[in-house]
């Protein structure tokens, strides 16, 4: 029966972890400032989950649609203090899930007539967008690229996710 940490493959790399976390836990014991202890907390958790979704990026579509909820939630109530915008966090997920599957699968991918339809619509709509960045009456490129990444960009990035 080969259980979890059987062979010494598996010992090394738990070996590895509780020195990382002693290690961690050893600096974060001596650090004074809120903000960097909340940021080593926070990069520790992104290589977690980039380990995650590079093993299977299919568990990047879910990550993005799990994390995606909450992370306001937290930045209003917990990270008042923290000047990040939490909404970039969902952008570098969607970059590393879409990096994890080009590295993972090498096939071509394949799409079905109705797949290649809601990606052709989504495409004009992504194409509409980009072309309001142009409008003379715009607010700004700063207002365009926050107000495009939630209306279009996702809206276009997440169903090719789905299809793969």
């Amino acid at each position: 029966m080969q259980t979890s940490f059987s062979g010494t493959n598996n010992i090394l790399k738990a070996f590895v972890i509780l020195l990382l976390a002693v290690v961690f836990g050893y600096v974060l014991a001596f650090l004074e400032n809120d903000k960097v202890i909340i940021l080593s907390f926070a990069a520790l958790f992104a290589i977690v989950i980039a380990i995650f979704i590079f093993k299977k990026p299919e568990n990047g579509l879910k990550t993005i649609l799990i994390l995606s909820f909450p992370l306001l939630g937290f930045k209003r109530y917990l990270l008042q203090y923290v000047d990040y915008p939490v909404g970039t966090i969902i952008d570098y997920l969607i970059v590393i899930t879409f990096i994890a599957y080009f590295i993972k699968h090498e096939e071509k991918i394949k799409l079905g007539k109705n797949e290649k339809g809601i990606i052709l619509v989504l495409f004009l709509w992504l194409l509409y967008a980009i072309l309001q960045a142009f409008n003379p009456d715009s607010v700004g490129p700063i207002a365009w690229i926050l107000a495009t990444r939630g209306a279009a960009i996702y809206l276009f990035l997440i169903p090719i996710l789905t299809f793969f």
